[in-house]
C-alpha cells in the first residue's frame, strides 16, 4: 500500500460539535460508485460515523445544487476519490474547488484517495487530465477564470498526501478502506447511533400520522428531542397492534431480499453480538455484511454501539413474526422450539439456521439441559 501521513489542520474556525458532517465523499460516479465508494461508505456508516454522499445520477448540464455546497461546508473530512474520470466531470471539479476553499478558510481535512490513476498525472495534469481540460477551456472559453481555479484547487488538493489504490501493489481494496476508516476515526469522534439515527424522520413521519388518533383519545404527547424515537417505541410496545406492526414493517418491505434475510439473522441470532463476530459469520454465508449493515442502519431497523449490533425490542419482535409467519422454521433459536421441530418433524430442509444463545442453559438444571439437547447427527443427509 502506498501511503502517506498527511497533514494536520487545525478547525478552530468551526467548532466540532458545529459539523453537520463526519465526512463526504467526492466521486466520479461512473468510475467508483458502485464499487470502492459504495464500500467505502457502508464501512464508514458501520462505525458510526455521519457521511454524506451524492446518490443521484448527475445529468449533462444540471448545475450543482446550494445543498450540496452546504454539505460541504459542513462536513469535517473530505476524501477525493480521484479515477481516471474524475477531471473530466465539472461538476467534480466543482466541489473539488468548495473542498480546497473550505480547507483553506475552516480547516476541513482532505485525504486525497489516487483511484488507479499515476497521481503524477493528477499533480501536473498530463495526459488525459490535460485533454479534459482542454475540453473545459473550450466550452468555458468566456469563463476561463473559473477553469483556472479547478487547475488551481486539483494541484493542491493532488499535492496532499493520501492513498494510492493500484494493481501493482497487490492489496485488496478492504485494506485501504479499512485505513481511511481508522484514519477519520483517530482524527473525530464518532456519532452516537442510538442518538444520532439515520433516516429517522421519514419512519416518524408514518409513526405520527398512525399515532394522531390515539393522541387524541389518551392526550403518545411525543417527545421530539434527543431520544423520540426510543421514546415511541416504548409507548408503542405497551399498547401494540396490526396498524403499528405494519407500520414498522415498512421498513422492512423495502429492502432486498439479501438485506432483508440479514435483518432475519440479526433479529433472531445476533442482537447485542460484536459487529466483528456478525459480519464474520454473514459473509461466510454468501452475504455482503458491509452494505447489508449500513443499509439497515440508514433505515433505523438497527444501531451500532459500542462495536455491538443493536435493535430495539419492538423492532426484534417484529423480526420474529415475520419469521414465524412468512419463513416458519427456517430460522430456530429457542430452545424449546429446537426440540420440538426436530422431534417431531423430520423434514429438517426448512431449517436455514440454528443458533442457541449460551443464556438459555442453566448450568444448575442438568436435567432441563438432558432434556432439551439433542445431537448434531440429527442434521446430516
Amino acid at each position: 500500500m502506498a501511503y502517506f501521513k498527511y497533514s494536520q489542520f487545525s478547525s478552530s474556525s468551526m467548532p466540532p460539535g458545529k459539523w453537520k458532517y463526519d465526512a463526504f465523499l467526492s466521486f466520479r460516479g461512473e468510475d467508483t460508485r458502485y464499487n470502492f465508494v459504495d464500500h467505502l461508505y457502508a464501512a464508514l456508516v458501520q462505525r458510526g460515523l455521519c457521511v454524506f454522499k451524492d446518490d443521484e445520477e448527475l445529468k449533462t448540464g444540471k448545475a450543482i445544487s446550494p445543498e450540496l455546497l452546504k454539505a460541504i461546508e459542513g462536513s469535517r473530512f473530505a476524501v477525493v476519490v480521484f479515477s481516471k474520470n474524475y477531471a473530466n466531470s465539472s461538476w467534480c471539479l466543482i466541489e473539488l474547488a468548495k473542498i480546497m476553499e473550505c480547507r483553506n478558510r475552516m480547516g476541513q481535512k482532505v485525504l486525497p484517495v489516487f483511484y488507479h490513476v499515476d497521481p503524477s498525472d493528477i499533480r501536473r495534469q498530463k495526459n488525459n487530465v490535460d485533454i479534459f481540460f482542454q475540453q473545459h477551456e473550450k466550452k468555458l472559453r468566456k469563463e476561463m477564470h473559473t477553469v483556472k481555479k479547478w487547475r488551481k484547487a486539483l494541484t493542491a488538493a493532488a499535492n496532499l498526501s493520501g492513498l494510492h489504490i493500484s494493481k501493482k501493489f497487490k492489496e485488496g481494496e478492504s485494506t485501504y478502506i479499512n485505513k481511511i476508516v481508522q484514519d477519520i476515526l483517530g482524527d473525530i469522534q464518532p456519532c452516537d447511533m442510538e442518538k444520532k439515527l439515520v433516516g429517522i424522520n421519514s419512519h416518524m413521519d408514518a409513526l405520527n400520522s398512525l399515532l394522531g388518533k390515539k393522541r387524541k383519545r389518551r392526550g403518545k404527547h411525543l417527545c421530539r428531542k434527543a431520544f423520540v424515537w426510543e421514546s415511541a417505541f416504548d409507548r408503542l410496545a405497551k399498547t401494540p397492534n396490526a396498524e403499528i406492526f405494519e407500520t414498522l414493517k415498512l421498513s422492512f418491505d423495502g429492502l432486498e431480499v439479501s438485506k432483508k434475510n440479514i435483518f432475519l439473522d440479526i433479529a433472531c441470532f445476533f442482537k447485542g453480538k460484536p459487529i466483528e463476530h456478525v459480519t464474520k459469520v454473514l459473509r461466510s454465508c454468501g452475504f455482503d455484511p458491509l452494505i447489508g449493515i449500513s443499509v439497515l442502519i440508514e433505515k433505523s431497523l438497527i444501531t451500532v454501539s459500542n462495536n455491538r449490533i443493536g435493535m430495539h425490542d419492538l423492532t426484534q419482535q417484529m423480526g420474529w413474526k415475520i419469521v414465524r409467519e412468512s419463513f416458519p422454521n427456517s430460522r430456530l433459536w429457542q430452545l424449546e422450539d429446537i426440540h420440538d421441530y426436530i422431534n417431531k418433524n423430520r423434514k429438517l430442509k426448512a431449517i436455514e439456521a440454528i443458533v442457541v444463545s449460551d443464556k438459555q442453559y442453566d448450568d444448575d438444571d442438568d436435567e432441563y439441559e438432558e432434556n432439551v439437547g439433542f445431537s448434531a447427527n440429527v442434521l446430516k443427509e
